[in-house]
Order: structure tokens, then sequence, then C-alpha cells
């Protein structure tokens, strides 16, 4: 996607498959929702991705 520099498209996709990993709000403009493993879907870096945006 060239929308999005890689590093936003990447952040992106990481929130897409935590908020909506049936990829149900596909219309419009989609990003595809990342593969998360076991370990990304305890939420505990959740608090360090609000700080980046910050």
């Amino acid at each position: 996607m060239d929308a999005f520099p890689t590093p936003v498209l990447q952040r992106l996709r990481r929130l897409k498959a935590e908020y909506d990993p049936t990829n149900l709000f596909r219309d419009n403009f989609n990003i595809p929702p990342a593969e998360l493993s076991v370990s990304n879907m305890s939420g505990g870096d959740r608090a360090s991705e609000t700080e980046e945006a910050a």
C-alpha cells in the first residue's frame, strides 16, 4: 500500500488485528489485519503504543 509509510502501515495493521480481527470493517480503504502471535494478543504493549503516538 503506497498510501502509508511502512512503519505507519505496520502499526495500523496491528491495531486492525486487535480491534477488527475478522476484517468486518473492510469497505472503503481496507487495511488487512496483521497476523498476531499469541504473545501479542495479551495486550501488554498497548500502553507503549499510546506513548509512541503522543
